[in-house]
Protein backbone atom coordinates (compact mmCIF):
# COMPACT_ATOMS: atom_id res chain seq x y z
CA UNK A 1 0.00 0.00 0.00
CA UNK A 2 2.86 2.12 0.87
CA UNK A 3 4.51 1.42 -2.20
CA UNK A 4 1.28 2.22 -4.37
CA UNK A 5 0.86 5.70 -2.77
CA UNK A 6 4.22 6.50 -3.24
CA UNK A 7 4.07 5.69 -6.80
CA UNK A 8 0.77 7.80 -7.19
CA UNK A 9 -1.58 4.37 -7.39
CA UNK A 10 -3.88 5.63 -5.03
CA UNK A 11 -6.91 3.06 -5.94
CA UNK A 12 -4.24 0.17 -5.84
CA UNK A 13 -3.09 1.65 -2.31
CA UNK A 14 -6.52 1.88 -0.71
CA UNK A 15 -7.41 -2.03 -2.05
CA UNK A 16 -4.19 -2.55 0.38
CA UNK A 17 -4.75 -0.49 3.27
CA UNK A 18 -8.42 -1.43 3.39
CA UNK A 19 -7.10 -5.12 3.63
CA UNK A 20 -4.99 -4.24 6.14
CA UNK A 21 -7.59 -2.74 8.29
CA UNK A 22 -10.01 -5.99 7.73
CA UNK A 23 -7.05 -8.27 9.15
CA UNK A 24 -6.50 -5.20 11.89
CA UNK A 25 -9.48 -3.34 12.84
CA UNK A 26 -7.57 -1.38 15.26
CA UNK A 27 -4.65 -0.19 13.37
CA UNK A 28 -4.52 3.50 13.38
CA UNK A 29 -1.60 4.09 10.94
CA UNK A 30 -3.40 1.95 8.53
CA UNK A 31 -6.69 4.30 8.61
CA UNK A 32 -3.88 7.39 8.19
CA UNK A 33 -2.81 6.29 5.38
CA UNK A 34 -6.01 5.32 3.90
CA UNK A 35 -7.24 8.83 4.59
CA UNK A 36 -4.10 10.30 2.80
CA UNK A 37 -4.86 8.25 0.07
CA UNK A 38 -8.83 9.75 -0.08
CA UNK A 39 -7.15 13.02 0.01
CA UNK A 40 -5.04 12.65 -2.70
CA UNK A 41 -7.92 11.61 -4.90
CA UNK A 42 -10.48 14.19 -3.44
CA UNK A 43 -12.64 12.04 -1.56
CA UNK A 44 -12.27 14.52 1.41
CA UNK A 45 -15.12 13.50 3.50
CA UNK A 46 -13.64 9.55 3.18
CA UNK A 47 -10.17 10.97 4.29
CA UNK A 48 -11.91 12.71 7.20
CA UNK A 49 -13.88 9.55 8.50
CA UNK A 50 -10.76 7.53 8.67
CA UNK A 51 -8.33 10.37 10.24
CA UNK A 52 -11.67 10.53 12.91
CA UNK A 53 -11.43 6.63 13.16
CA UNK A 54 -7.56 6.41 13.60
CA UNK A 55 -8.36 9.27 16.59
CA UNK A 56 -10.85 7.08 18.12
CA UNK A 57 -7.82 4.36 18.31
CA UNK A 58 -5.67 6.34 19.07
CA UNK A 59 -7.15 9.99 20.22
CA UNK A 60 -3.15 11.55 20.57
CA UNK A 61 -2.48 10.72 17.44
CA UNK A 62 -1.38 14.27 16.45
CA UNK A 63 -0.74 13.34 12.37
CA UNK A 64 -4.58 11.98 12.28
CA UNK A 65 -5.57 15.46 13.35
CA UNK A 66 -2.90 17.66 11.24
CA UNK A 67 -4.05 15.51 8.24
CA UNK A 68 -7.78 15.78 8.97
CA UNK A 69 -6.94 19.67 8.94
CA UNK A 70 -5.61 19.19 5.43
CA UNK A 71 -8.66 17.41 3.94
CA UNK A 72 -11.29 20.20 5.51
CA UNK A 73 -9.36 22.88 4.16
CA UNK A 74 -9.40 21.39 0.71
CA UNK A 75 -13.24 21.18 1.38
CA UNK A 76 -12.99 24.79 2.15
CA UNK A 77 -14.16 24.65 5.96
CA UNK A 78 -11.27 26.48 7.12
CA UNK A 79 -12.98 26.85 11.03
CA UNK A 80 -13.12 22.89 11.29
CA UNK A 81 -9.67 22.47 9.57
CA UNK A 82 -8.46 25.44 12.09
CA UNK A 83 -9.67 23.16 15.01
CA UNK A 84 -7.99 20.53 13.92
CA UNK A 85 -4.44 21.92 13.20
CA UNK A 86 -4.50 23.34 16.51
CA UNK A 87 -5.11 20.20 18.49
CA UNK A 88 -2.15 18.69 16.62
CA UNK A 89 -0.03 21.63 17.29
CA UNK A 90 -1.05 20.99 21.17
CA UNK A 91 0.17 18.00 21.00
CA UNK A 92 3.53 18.76 19.27
CA UNK A 93 4.02 22.67 19.41
CA UNK A 94 7.46 22.54 17.85
CA UNK A 95 6.44 20.70 14.89
CA UNK A 96 7.32 22.79 12.49
CA UNK A 97 5.26 20.97 9.62
CA UNK A 98 2.09 21.40 11.42
CA UNK A 99 2.73 25.33 12.38
CA UNK A 100 3.34 25.44 8.09
CA UNK A 101 -0.28 23.81 8.13
CA UNK A 102 -1.96 26.71 10.17
CA UNK A 103 -0.32 28.94 8.63
CA UNK A 104 -1.52 28.36 5.61
CA UNK A 105 -5.51 27.69 6.97
CA UNK A 106 -5.15 31.17 8.12
CA UNK A 107 -3.46 32.41 5.07
CA UNK A 108 -6.65 31.24 2.67
CA UNK A 109 -9.26 32.21 5.40
CA UNK A 110 -7.74 35.33 5.10
CA UNK A 111 -5.53 35.98 8.76
CA UNK A 112 -2.38 37.43 7.65
CA UNK A 113 -1.61 38.65 10.99
CA UNK A 114 -2.33 34.93 12.53
CA UNK A 115 -0.69 33.32 9.29
CA UNK A 116 2.47 35.24 9.15
CA UNK A 117 2.83 34.30 12.79
CA UNK A 118 2.78 30.79 12.29
CA UNK A 119 5.49 30.64 9.09
CA UNK A 120 7.71 33.32 11.00
CA UNK A 121 8.11 30.75 13.89
CA UNK A 122 8.36 27.98 11.42
CA UNK A 123 10.77 29.58 9.68
CA UNK A 124 12.58 29.42 13.08
CA UNK A 125 12.57 26.19 13.71
CA UNK A 126 13.20 25.19 10.79
CA UNK A 127 15.44 27.97 9.19
CA UNK A 128 16.11 26.38 5.97
CA UNK A 129 12.93 26.05 4.47
CA UNK A 130 12.58 29.13 2.36
CA UNK A 131 9.20 28.76 1.77
CA UNK A 132 8.31 29.60 5.10
CA UNK A 133 10.50 32.71 4.88
CA UNK A 134 8.51 33.25 1.47
CA UNK A 135 5.26 32.94 2.97
CA UNK A 136 5.71 35.07 6.03
CA UNK A 137 7.27 38.06 3.95
CA UNK A 138 4.27 36.89 1.89
CA UNK A 139 1.59 37.49 4.58
CA UNK A 140 3.28 40.67 6.03
CA UNK A 141 2.90 42.21 3.37
CA UNK A 142 -0.93 41.40 2.81
CA UNK A 143 -1.11 43.13 5.90
CA UNK A 144 0.78 46.67 4.57
CA UNK A 145 3.17 46.10 6.53
CA UNK A 146 7.24 45.71 5.39
CA UNK A 147 7.47 41.83 4.22
CA UNK A 148 9.61 43.86 1.01
CA UNK A 149 12.47 44.54 3.82
CA UNK A 150 12.29 41.19 5.20
CA UNK A 151 12.92 39.83 1.75
CA UNK A 152 15.55 42.13 0.95
CA UNK A 153 17.30 41.88 4.16
CA UNK A 154 17.09 37.78 3.85
CA UNK A 155 18.38 38.28 0.03
CA UNK A 156 21.41 39.89 1.09
CA UNK A 157 22.40 37.11 4.20
CA UNK A 158 21.68 34.44 1.27
CA UNK A 159 22.78 35.44 -2.07
CA UNK A 160 22.80 32.06 -3.94
CA UNK A 161 19.95 31.93 -6.59
CA UNK A 162 18.17 29.08 -6.10
CA UNK A 163 14.24 28.67 -6.26
CA UNK A 164 12.02 30.02 -5.47
CA UNK A 165 15.20 33.19 -4.39
CA UNK A 166 13.25 34.63 -7.67
CA UNK A 167 10.27 35.18 -6.30
CA UNK A 168 12.09 36.93 -3.37
CA UNK A 169 13.33 39.61 -5.74
CA UNK A 170 10.10 39.69 -8.31
CA UNK A 171 8.09 41.00 -4.82
CA UNK A 172 11.01 43.15 -4.19
CA UNK A 173 10.73 44.86 -7.30
CA UNK A 174 14.28 43.58 -8.27
CA UNK A 175 13.05 41.63 -11.44
CA UNK A 176 9.63 41.66 -13.20
CA UNK A 177 6.79 38.66 -13.07
CA UNK A 178 7.79 38.29 -16.44
CA UNK A 179 11.60 37.59 -15.41
CA UNK A 180 10.27 35.28 -12.36
CA UNK A 181 8.04 33.42 -15.29
CA UNK A 182 11.16 32.83 -17.29
CA UNK A 183 13.25 31.62 -14.55
CA UNK A 184 10.52 29.41 -13.71
CA UNK A 185 10.27 27.66 -16.95
CA UNK A 186 13.67 26.94 -17.77
CA UNK A 187 13.58 24.41 -14.87
CA UNK A 188 14.14 20.81 -15.45
CA UNK A 189 11.42 18.92 -17.43
CA UNK A 190 10.19 17.07 -14.48
CA UNK A 191 9.90 19.78 -12.20
CA UNK A 192 8.04 22.20 -15.22
CA UNK A 193 4.77 21.58 -14.13
CA UNK A 194 5.22 22.55 -10.19
CA UNK A 195 7.29 25.76 -10.95
CA UNK A 196 4.73 26.87 -12.96
CA UNK A 197 2.13 26.13 -10.67
CA UNK A 198 4.21 28.19 -7.67
CA UNK A 199 5.32 30.92 -10.13
CA UNK A 200 1.73 31.74 -11.31
CA UNK A 201 0.43 31.99 -7.96
CA UNK A 202 3.43 34.06 -6.54
CA UNK A 203 2.57 36.32 -9.70
CA UNK A 204 -0.97 36.06 -8.81
CA UNK A 205 -0.11 37.73 -5.56
CA UNK A 206 2.23 40.31 -6.85
CA UNK A 207 -0.72 41.71 -8.73
CA UNK A 208 -3.11 41.55 -5.74
CA UNK A 209 -0.92 43.51 -4.13
CA UNK A 210 -1.11 46.19 -6.77
CA UNK A 211 -4.83 45.81 -6.49
CA UNK A 212 -4.82 44.86 -9.84
CA UNK A 213 -7.82 41.89 -9.51
CA UNK A 214 -8.18 40.76 -12.86
CA UNK A 215 -4.46 40.11 -13.48
CA UNK A 216 -4.32 38.13 -10.04
CA UNK A 217 -7.05 36.58 -11.01
CA UNK A 218 -5.57 35.60 -14.43
CA UNK A 219 -2.63 34.15 -12.71
CA UNK A 220 -4.53 32.12 -10.26
CA UNK A 221 -6.82 30.79 -12.79
CA UNK A 222 -3.06 29.93 -14.62
CA UNK A 223 -2.16 28.19 -11.50
CA UNK A 224 -4.86 26.06 -11.13
CA UNK A 225 -4.76 24.58 -14.51
CA UNK A 226 -1.41 23.20 -13.77
CA UNK A 227 -3.97 20.68 -12.40
CA UNK A 228 -0.73 20.37 -9.41
CA UNK A 229 -3.64 20.06 -6.92
CA UNK A 230 -1.12 18.67 -4.38
CA UNK A 231 1.00 21.40 -4.10
CA UNK A 232 0.64 24.54 -1.61
CA UNK A 233 0.20 27.55 -4.11
CA UNK A 234 -2.75 25.32 -5.89
CA UNK A 235 -4.34 25.29 -2.83
CA UNK A 236 -3.81 28.91 -1.99
CA UNK A 237 -4.94 30.12 -5.55
CA UNK A 238 -8.18 28.43 -5.03
CA UNK A 239 -9.28 29.93 -2.00
CA UNK A 240 -7.71 33.32 -3.43
CA UNK A 241 -10.31 32.88 -6.23
CA UNK A 242 -13.37 32.24 -4.08
CA UNK A 243 -12.59 35.31 -2.37
CA UNK A 244 -12.25 37.18 -5.83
Amino acid sequence: GQVYFSSGEFELAIADLTQVIRINPKSADAYINRAACFTMIKQYDKAIEDNKSAIGLDPNNDAAYYNMSAAYQLKGDFAKSLAAVDKAISLEPNNPTYLIGRGMVNFCAGNMDKSAEDYKKASQLDPKNRYSRLMYGLALMRQGKDGAGYFKEYLEKNNNTEWPKPVFRMLTESISPEECLKIALESDKEEIMERKCEAYFYIGEYYLLKNNKAKAKEFFEKCMATGVSYFNEYIFSKAELKKL
